[in-house]
């Protein structure tokens, strides 16, 4: 009986796999070649545009190197994003690029207390911490969100010209840019 189950999930696998090869075919994509990680599973397919395509267990598998386990928001994500989901997930929360990861993940903590998440505010306030932020200075983000909340709220209730407000914000900046120079000018 065991053999039998065996051979059936075998075959329902491999129907699976020619399945998605079809589906790729019939949304016009030219594929080359499969790149064998195990016998039955396909790690990656390569595409003739050059474009390389993972499935879900190789993205789970990338997951779980830097996690340590697969968080179920992951596990949500429909086939046809996953991977497109993952890579900008890894871009913008995990890579290096012009505003250092902490100060980053401290514009996370400010506007996850803004949009009133708690779940991003969870992940970013550990993300901040995993990368040097002091509590003092996750307080002082939530701050800073507050205090812009509480500002852009007042000032859009009261409905203030924004052709007038927009003036006024370039007429200041144009003065302490002029205040600026004049003080390095004298030191």
């Amino acid at each position: 009986m065991l053999v039998n189950e065996v051979k059936t999930i075998i075959y329902n696998i491999i129907l699976s796999q020619v399945y998605f090869y079809k589906l790729l075919q019939k949304a016009q994509y030219n594929v080359t070649e499969y790149i064998k990680n195990e016998w039955w599973h396909y790690k990656v397919i390569k595409l003739k545009n050059g474009d390389i395509y993972m499935n879900r267990n190789e993205i789970y598998h990338q997951i779980e190197e830097i996690f340590g386990l697969i968080p179920s928001m992951f596990k949500s994500v429909p086939d046809q994003s996953l991977e497109q989901e993952w890579e900008l997930f890894k871009m913008l929360e995990l890579d290096d690029g012009p505003i250092p990861q902490k100060y980053r993940e401290l514009m996370g903590v400010a506007v996850s207390a803004a949009t009133k998440c708690r779940y991003c505010e969870l992940f970013h306030t550990e993300l901040a911490k995993l990368h040097g932020a002091t509590e003092e200075e996750i307080e002082n983000a939530l701050h800073y969100a507050k205090h812009t909340s509480g500002w852009s709220t007042y000032i859009n209730g009261l409905q203030i010209d924004f052709d007038q407000f927009t003036s006024e914000i370039n007429r200041a900046s144009d003065y302490i840019r002029k205040s600026q120079r004049e003080k390095a000018s004298v030191k």
